[in-house]
């Protein structure tokens, strides 16, 4: 069937103008229906209404009726004489009135006596009609009268229902009780008059709720349900069922105070008030009835319609076939021999209706198409070879320009590393201050060179999808501390106030990558101070629902409002004579957007620019808790140090000094946990450059300058070293010589840096030392090229230009390493002062304790004569006193160390002698 319905669009008109004209025919006799509906819902809805209304004027007469006689019991009470009670034998007379005392009856006999009587001359005034009232006496119990015997149960219920009226309240008007149900399924209510002066209660218990004799009257198909209950929905009573199952109680509106008629469920449901209690009566009729009184009228029109409806389509659809259906099949078959091969056959053109238009504009295509296909293929041919050309081109284009890159990277990076290196060696001679002067500028100015290369680099890297993030836990007040210091003497040389403020619900530790996160901070920063003559700047750092926001605030030129747009694309300046390479910015907004954050702008020409660099945060990273105390500062901090929850006067501090305080915001938070705890603010230890052992260091480079600088930094630091021009010399000298660390250049002739590493590793190649460290000194900063340098075997690297500090750091890392393999390294000579702080007694008693336990394990070695364990203690006896500033102890200990080697022993005296010197340093 869905075959035929996709080829065949006669088939397709065909069903479509069916399913028109049957939705048409099922149109009209629904509208028919429709109405036959409406009419039959309005007549039921007017029966059930009189009837309905009816009842409920028989109902309301009954219980008007019930409060009369709670009336007139009442008015008995307070008529007839107490004398009457005490006649002879009346008690005797009481058969049906029964007493329920309460638990807190106070006894009053003749009360209840009278009552007791009362009901039951009341109870008997209509002999055919025995009515159930009752006494209700607040300070002693109920008198009711028991027309019908009942059971305990019901009996219970009903003494219950009629305690509650004890709390009635001493109005003039009858009150109706709740209504119950006994074990028969008989639901009774009362109806009580209160008397105002005793508070005695006088009523009568009514049967409710007996309507299904007035249903059968009704003369309807089938016979309503009729219900019963209060105005809050409960319900009291409900008839018989026309249905199978019944419909539930939720149908009945909830109030009605007046006659109307809603639709809830499957029914129709016409409720009225009743008078006397606060109660409804509703009855309920099925849709399905008003449905079926509908539909009995359909089967005598419905078969005579579809017959002639069946005989319409059927003439339709030969009308179809003879003028639509078989010409389009004629076309189609000529078509499907065209696709074959045979372009010779043409559409028939015969007919003057649109079939015929389409077929002479089919042939006369057809005939175009022909002519074009024969030089369509070789025009194909053609576009792919250019395309294929051109793709080669760009790739090509592509791997130069980044060949460039590296190129210009390694050239540029090549005489800076000489020119850092000098630079820093001049600065360690002795130089007048004019000297010292012209030394800082040539280095601010290198250092600015190289941001412009490091920028050039970072956004090729990031245009060619090669840049990666590194994520780890960073505490952003240090970060912060890092990014403000970077720019500080810029700024403090044009005289501008810089400032940083840290919100409260900011966390002091997050997860980011603080290498990148420092550089968007440094490159906005940086551009604040450029453009910034007078005023200040100000880093406001807060935290916005799942964001982090960096807000960098200047009183600079501004932005206008043309080039706002620009100033993010790369290269763009908004003036032709400002610095820089275009770069900062563009880098920021890319690196935010790799972290999946944005940075946003906001400037107005002549007041300032705003910065905001939004980054996101992780769902566990929470504020620190805030402190508490009381401290003096400057005025200037006191904001945020209230915002860390101190209490602040103002006053001068020497712990907090200014300006650095107002845009350091980690070192303040340093020193206000310090002041708090009561502790004294250390200086922080400057590291030193000196390494405590003299390495061999062999620097292989192919460029004399840089073999020179780099030589003369190792020796400055008081290492030895050596120089090669090549990877072949440098391999030729590793037969020979045993080295601590190797420099390795990576771009050079003939042999290169990774190549040579590679065989320096390789065992066959003959290096007497083949796990010798070898570290890279590579101009160029990529991560791939770091990369490379490791899998060639290299155990690290540093990038050109390098300062003294970074090749004293690595140096120690190398010595550490060397130790580790038990190398035997040479103290440095320029190393003047220890590793260990002895003027801190806890260390020197460390060790102290450490030498001592050295010099019984050297005791034991010499008593069982062990060499071996008594090399090893010696030599480890040597760098922990090395180590120690202890020169005494470590050259004893190397001497001993030598003559052990050699054959000797030491003697009793020898071991005494150490051991006494122990004693005499830490005298």
């Amino acid at each position: 069937m869905s075959a035929l319905w996709e080829k065949s669009l006669t088939a397709r008109i065909m069903v479509i103008l069916s399913c028109a004209m049957t939705a048409f025919w099922l149109l009209s006799e629904s509208i028919g229906f429709y109405f036959r509906y409406i009419e039959a819902q309005r007549e039921l809805r007017g029966e059930l209404t009189w009837q309905l209304e009816s009842i409920a004027q028989e109902e309301s007469r009954r219980y008007e009726y019930a409060e009369r006689q709670a009336r007139m019991l009442m008015s008995w009470w307070t008529v007839l004489d107490e004398r009457i009670i005490l006649r002879p034998k009346a008690q005797a007379s009481v058969q049906h009135a029964i007493f329920v005392p309460f638990k807190d009856a106070k006894g009053n006999r003749a009360l209840v006596e009278r009552a007791c009587e009362i009901v039951e001359i009341y109870g008997h005034a209509d002999p055919r009609n025995r009515m159930d009232t009752f006494l209700l006496l607040p300070t002693e119990g109920i008198v009711l009268f028991e027309p019908e015997r009942m059971s305990r149960n019901d009996m219970q219920r009903k003494i219950a229902a009629l305690s509650t009226l004890r709390t009635l309240p001493k109005l003039p008007v009858v009150h109706w009780g709740a209504a119950i149900k006994d074990s028969n399924g008989i639901i009774r209510a009362a109806a009580a008059v209160v008397d105002p002066n005793t508070g005695i209660v006088a009523g009568q218990n009514l049967r409710v709720g007996d309507f299904p004799a007035i249903a059968k009257d009704m003369g309807l198909e089938a016979p309503p349900r009729f219900a019963l209950q209060s105005q809050m929905g409960q319900v009291f009573w409900m008839g018989a069922d026309v249905s199978a199952k019944p419909p539930p109680a939720f149908v009945l509106p909830p109030k009605c105070n007046r006659t109307h008629w809603i639709r809830r469920g499957g029914h129709y449901v016409i409720c009225t008030p009743l008078s006397g209690p606060n109660w409804q009566v509703a009855a309920i009729y099925p849709v399905s009835a008003v449905t079926d009184k509908a539909m009995s009228l359909l089967p005598l029109t419905t078969r005579w319609t579809f017959v002639v409806q069946l005989l319409l389509i059927a003439f339709v659809y030969v009308t179809l076939q003879r003028q639509l259906g078989r010409p389009l099949q004629h076309f189609v078959d000529i078509i499907d021999a065209q696709r074959e091969g045979d372009l010779g056959r043409r559409l028939p053109t015969g007919r003057r209706d649109e079939l015929g238009r389409i077929a002479s504009a089919y042939n006369s295509l057809l005939s175009t198409v022909n002519a074009y296909y024969k030089t369509l293929e070789s025009k194909v041919r053609e576009r792919t070879r250019e395309l294929a050309e051109a793709k080669r081109i760009a790739e090509s284009a592509s791997h130069r320009k980044s060949e460039h890159i590296a190129s210009i990277s390694h050239e540029l990076r090549t005489p800076l590393n000489g020119i850092v290196g000098a630079l820093a060696l001049l600065n360690r001679s002795a130089l007048q201050a004019e000297q010292r002067d012209l030394v800082r500028v040539a280095q601010q100015s290198s250092c600015y060179l190289l941001g412009i290369v490091n920028n050039v680099l970072d956004f090729s890297r990031i245009e060619a999808g090669q840049l990666e993030l590194a994520s780890e836990q960073t505490d952003l007040l240090a970060l912060l501390d890092q990014a403000m210091l970077t720019i500080h003497i810029r700024a403090q040389e044009k005289s501008l106030n810089l400032r940083s403020f840290v919100a409260a619900d900011v966390p002091r530790r997050v997860w980011l990558d603080g290498l990148r996160v420092r550089q968007i901070l440094i490159n906005l920063l940086g551009n604040a101070v450029k453009f910034t003559e007078h005023g200040h700047i100000h880093l406001t750092v807060e935290r916005r629902a799942d964001m982090l926001a960096f807000v960098v605030e200047d009183t600079g030129k501004g932005i206008p409002d043309d080039y706002q747009l620009d100033i993010f694309k790369p290269f763009v300046q908004v003036r032709a004579h400002d610095s820089g390479n275009g770069l900062g910015l563009p880098i920021a907004s890319r690196l935010a957007n790799l972290m999946n954050g944005e940075i946003l702008l906001d400037s107005k020409l002549g007041k300032g620019t705003r910065f905001t660099a939004l980054l996101p945060l992780q769902a566990d990273e929470l504020a620190p808790a805030p402190l508490a105390g009381m401290l003096a500062a400057p005025a200037a901090l006191h904001m945020q140090m209230r915002v860390w929850g101190l209490q602040v006067e103002t006053g001068d501090n020497a712990l907090f000094p200014m300006p650095e305080s107002g845009y350091l915001p980690g070192k303040l938070w340093d020193k206000v946990v310090l002041a708090l705890r009561g502790e004294a603010m250390q200086e922080e230890a400057v590291p030193k450059a000196v390494c405590p052992w003299s390495l061999k260091i062999l620097v292989v480079d192919d460029v004399a300058v840089n073999r020179d600088i780099v030589g003369k930094m190792l020796r400055e630091l008081g290492h030895r070293t050596r120089a090669a021009v090549s990877g072949q010399l440098a391999l030729k000298l590793g037969r020979s010589h045993v080295f601590d660390l190797v420099l390795m250049d990576v771009r050079m002739p003939e042999l290169d840096g990774m190549a040579t590493a590679k065989r320096w590793r390789h065992v066959a190649e003959g290096a007497l030392d083949p796990d010798t460290p070898i570290v890279a000194l590579t101009a160029n900063a990529s991560p791939a090229e770091h990369e490379r340098a490791k899998a060639a075997g290299m155990n690290g690297y540093l990038t050109k230009p390098v300062s003294l500090e970074q090749l004293a750091d690595m140096i120690n890392q190398v010595a550490s390493t060397q130790l580790a393999r038990g190398v035997e390294l040479t103290p440095n000579a320029k190393s003047c002062s220890p590793l260990f702080d002895l003027s801190d007694a806890a260390m020197r008693e460390k060790l102290h304790q450490a030498l001592v336990d050295l010099h019984r394990q050297i005791d034991a070695a010499w008593h069982t004569r062990d060499a071996a364990s008594m090399l090893d203690v010696l030599h480890a006896l040597k760098g922990c006193a090395g180590q120690g500033g202890l020169d005494l102890v470590r050259e004893a200990a190397e001497q001993q160390e030598r003559q052990v080697r050699s054959g000797g022993w030491m003697s009793a005296q020898d071991v005494r002698d150490l051991a006494e010197l122990i004693s005499i340093q830490f005298a």
